[in-house]
Parts: C-alpha cells; sequence; structure tokens
C-alpha cells in the first residue's frame, strides 16, 4: 500500500511536467554530395574512402555554433542525421565518384585490391554566429590520400567559410554544402594529379 501511493506521489508530478510543456520536435540534416564536372578522362585507380575521423568539439551529432573566440554551443533540436564523419565521407566519396575521376570509388566496407586510400579528417564543421548579422558555416578538411603499399600520395588541408542567408539551422546546413563543394572540387583535382 505504501509503495503504490509513494508511486503515485512521484509519477503524478512528472506527468504534469511532461503535460505542460512538450519536447519540441528534433530536426535532422544531412550534406549533400557536390556536383563535379568530369573532363571525361578517368584514372584506372581505385579510391576507397575511408570514414572521416571528425576533430573532438565537432563529432556529435548536435549542430555546433561558435559564439565568442573559443565558446562552441551544440544545439539539441537541430541534429545531424548520422555521425558527422559518415556524413563528410558519403559525401566525398559521392562526389568523386559522380564525376568519373577514377575507376570505381569504394566505401570504408569494400574489400577492393589495390585500392587507394582516402583519409579524411574534419577539422572544422561550425556555424560561426559570433558576428550576429553574418552567419557563417565553416568547414575544415585534412585528406590524405595513400598508395595501396600505405606511403602518402597526397596530403592537404582545406578549410572553407561560406556566409549563410540566416541563423536558422536549415540555411546554416545549407552554407556547409557550399563550403564542403568547395573543398571537393580543389580535393578532386589534386588527387587526380596524384594518381
Amino acid at each position: 500500500m505504501i509503495r503504490a501511493l509513494l508511486v503515485i506521489v512521484v509519477a503524478a508530478p512528472l506527468a504534469a511536467c511532461s503535460l505542460e510543456r512538450p519536447d519540441p520536435d528534433k530536426s535532422f540534416y544531412a550534406l549533400a554530395a557536390p556536383t563535379l564536372e568530369s573532363d571525361g578522362t578517368a584514372r584506372d585507380v581505385t579510391v576507397r574512402v575511408a570514414r572521416a575521423r571528425v576533430a573532438a568539439p565537432f563529432g556529435s551529432r548536435s549542430l555546433q555554433y561558435r559564439t565568442g573566440p573559443s565558446r562552441y554551443e551544440a544545439d539539441y533540436y537541430e541534429n545531424w542525421a548520422d555521425d558527422p564523419g559518415a556524413l563528410v565521407a558519403a559525401a566525398v566519396g559521392e562526389a568523386l565518384a559522380s564525376n568519373q575521376t577514377f575507376r570505381a570509388v569504394v566505401d570504408d566496407t569494400s574489400v577492393a585490391a589495390d585500392a587507394r586510400v582516402l583519409e579524411l579528417y574534419v577539422t572544422a564543421l561550425y556555424a560561426d554566429v559570433t558576428n550576429r548579422d553574418q552567419p557563417r558555416a565553416v568547414v575544415g578538411l585534412r585528406a590524405t590520400l595513400l598508395d595501396p603499399g600505405g606511403r602518402v600520395v597526397h596530403s592537404r588541408r582545406y578549410k572553407q567559410i561560406k556566409p549563410a542567408d540566416g541563423r536558422d539551422a536549415a540555411s546554416i546546413v545549407e552554407a556547409f554544402n557550399d563550403a564542403l563543394a568547395a573543398i571537393v572540387r580543389n580535393l578532386a583535382v589534386e588527387l587526380k594529379g596524384a594518381t
């Protein structure tokens, strides 16, 4: 009897709290694979795009906002649809495959023999809102291409900052897509030259 009364006393206020203020819906976003132009010549090379690693402050599924010189805030309600590293690797791989720069572009689950491995490390993935009137998307990426023997063939850091049309998450993600597209366009040209 006392247990039942205790459950009612504890559960009733909790139920009332959940009825008073509904939890707003979360939104989920993905990165779009950029469209790359093809020059019609493909290298006779297979490239395996490894799952991207992400620097600690930006690896969470919540969108990250830079609000001060050394201050970042995560948005609980605005999220990536998957791990940011998986989204970046998928977008880069899809873009490289679509422009037919290489014989084949595969993901990290492939067991293709003699594939070059493209390692990606996301160094920045945040919305810079330190200037309230000029929100910007910042994407940083380190790309390293290894030959089948594990030797570095190409390594470079890329960083793009693109203005967003607004402070809302949809505008920020569109600017992320623009920044990633600029990086991937440069990366594709440099990878082709390195193979």
